[in-house]
């Protein structure tokens, strides 16, 4: 919810109950501070990582104002990325009510 991509975890971290709670109550926690909304430099974060990860919960508040803007544009470019890691994506939206020109991964 900011201008800034940042890690919950500095490393990867199992879903242990625990851990689970520190995502719940830092989910809840989140304010739209930043200027922008750059999908497409969060996902270059994500891709450029050691390859250890296998899934990945991208919560966003808007649609994208920087970096490639385009949804069509946006989904061609991670499905080329992904081919390889083949990185399990959970995209939710949270208090965006309109999405024009919607997309749908099949």
């Amino acid at each position: 919810f900011d201008s800034d991509v940042r890690k919950l975890f500095k490393k990867m971290t199992p879903a242990s109950k625990k851990n689970k709670k520190i995502v719940t109550r830092q989910a809840r926690r989140q304010k739209a501070e930043g200027k922008a909304t750059n999908f497409h430099r969060a996902f270059q974060r994500v891709f450029a990582e050691d390859g250890e990860i296998d899934t990945v919960v991208f919560l966003s508040d808007g649609t994208p104002t920087e970096g490639i803007m385009d949804p069509h544009i946006l989904l061609q470019w991670v499905e080329e990325q992904n081919r390889e890691p083949n990185i399990c994506i959970h995209a939710i939206s949270v208090g965006y009510r309109e999405v024009p020109g919607e997309v749908r991964y099949p």
